[in-house]
């Protein structure tokens, strides 16, 4: 844990060094979980309107045309390294088990990649977990 946290204030450093990192640095929670629930989103209205072709046709403008899928993907992992980095660290490992969540939501057609996804989220989510509740933690944020 000791060397993750060294891995944590060296990046810092080092996004430091970039003029944007100041910039969004105070809103890493609102783009962390604002783009996890972009995500829901996408997901819940692609599972309430899969019967209607008008309505998967207006989703896939809004979500592939207008790139609001790869947009809220991405944000999400900028979001989790900006917040990495942050005092809010605690909530990094909430976020990955909301995100495997949401990868596995209908529930319906499981397949082997959606499965490997999700767990790797899940054992990153835990293995953070289990960082931010050691003392170690508390150092990577106090520099």
């Amino acid at each position: 844990m000791q060397q993750f946290s060294n891995v944590l204030i060296h990046l810092r450093k080092w996004f430091e060094q970039f003029r944007w990192f100041h910039l969004i640095r105070q809103y890493d929670m609102h783009i962390l979980f604002g783009s996890l629930g972009l995500i829901t989103l996408r997901t819940l209205l692609y599972r309430l309107f899969w019967d209607s072709y008008d309505g998967i046709n207006a989703l896939n403008t809004l979500f592939y045309d207008i790139p609001l899928a790869a947009l809220s993907d991405q944000t999400f992992l900028l979001g989790i390294w900006i917040t990495l980095v942050s005092r809010n660290i605690n909530y990094v490992p909430y976020a990955m088990w909301i995100y495997a969540v949401v990868t596995l939501f209908p529930f319906t057609d499981l397949s082997f990649a959606g499965l490997l996804k999700a767990a790797i989220y899940a054992f990153l989510g835990y293995w953070l977990f289990r960082y931010t509740a050691s003392a170690h933690a508390n150092e990577s944020v106090a520099s």
